[in-house]
């Protein structure tokens, strides 16, 4: 399963130019709730119009909103997820 996403992801970027120029702008969202705060990251893609939005949740456990953890290491699944959704088109928001 983990070798599907992380090809998916490949094939992903791969399709969407591979570009240093990014075709979306991230930010920083935090999300004040009873009890505390969410903490996240918004990745939309530029330009204006509406576009299709995809809520990343990185689980239970130690993983960070960027598929990070002390126990699979630093690998960034998430953040490299958001990324291709944004050169795709699809807005994101992890957490």
């Amino acid at each position: 399963m983990k070798k599907i996403l992380i090809l998916s992801i490949l094939l992903i970027y791969l399709l969407t130019g591979c570009s240093g120029n990014k075709n979306y702008t991230e930010e920083k969202y935090n999300l004040q709730v009873d009890g505390g705060t969410i903490y996240g990251t918004l990745t939309i893609p530029k330009g204006s119009g509406e576009f299709p939005v995809a809520i990343i949740h990185a689980g239970s456990g130690p993983t960070d909103r960027d598929g990070n953890s002390n126990i699979a290491g630093d690998n960034n699944s998430l953040k490299m997820t958001a990324e291709a959704l944004g050169e795709a088109g699809i807005a994101s928001i992890r957490y």
